[in-house]
């Protein structure tokens, strides 16, 4: 079954002292960020990823960054926060063991652990997404490696 990691935006914003900071002083520059932490935990382990924020506008906004339909940012209405939003798709998933919820927000925790769900904390977010990027480093390296041997210098001198 395959894992659907859903993290609550702002939560994770402010539970993160580096995102926090950046927060402070950059909102966008801030939800770029996890997004980018939240993309890299999405292609490394392969799970589906749906990053919630609060909203301001009278509709719910669903994005799709990089066009996969397996990475999913949405910005609540106004009218419904983003705890809100994350209840209702633990409420209405067919597969709640197969969703990760990472929040420190306890109504969304207890709501989550009352369906089945993994939940986490937002610490153990950030060591996850520090494991992505040891991963990805890791991969990176070892495509190098391979490269270069494939490319080495084949002209006899």
């Amino acid at each position: 079954m395959p894992k659907h990691l859903i993290i609550d935006g702002h939560n994770t914003l402010l539970g993160i002292d580096s995102l926090r900071k950046c927060f402070n002083i950059n909102p966008e520059k801030a939800i770029e960020t996890l997004t980018n932490w939240a993309r890299a935990i999405h292609d490394i382990e392969a799970y589906q990823v749906t990053l919630v924020f609060d909203g301001r506008r009278n509709e719910m906004t669903i994005e799709h960054p990089g066009g996969s339909d397996s990475f999913t940012v949405i910005y609540s209405s106004h009218e419904l926060s983003a705890d809100g939003v994350i209840e209702r798709m633990i409420s209405r998933s067919n597969q709640p063991k197969s969703l990760m919820i990472a929040t420190n927000d306890r109504m969304v925790r207890d709501v989550g652990i009352g369906r089945g769900c993994d939940v986490m904390g937002i610490k153990t977010l950030e060591s996850m997404h520090e494991a992505a990027e040891k991963k990805s480093a890791q991969i990176m390296q070892n495509r190098s490696r391979s490269s270069d041997k494939e490319w080495g210098n084949r002209i006899p001198l």
